[in-house]
């Protein structure tokens, strides 16, 4: 995954996550505040909801 994309996809999960904070709850509050800002939300999770679940790897494995 390319930074830009990881970026993106790391924006919306910010953006998302503060609107909980103000909604308390998956509901038309919390889509309103993620349409004022971040209005491509959608686009954002659809990104992120398309990539692969393995496209890095974290693992400290250094061969040893």
């Amino acid at each position: 995954m390319s930074t830009f994309r990881t970026l993106r996809s790391l924006e919306y999960i910010v953006v998302h996550e503060l609107s909980l904070l103000i909604a308390r709850s998956h509901n038309s509050r919390t889509i309103a505040v993620m349409d004022r800002h971040r209005p491509d939300w959608t686009a954002r999770r659809d990104e992120l909801n398309g990539a692969p679940l393995a496209a890095e790897d974290w693992s400290d494995n250094n061969g040893d």
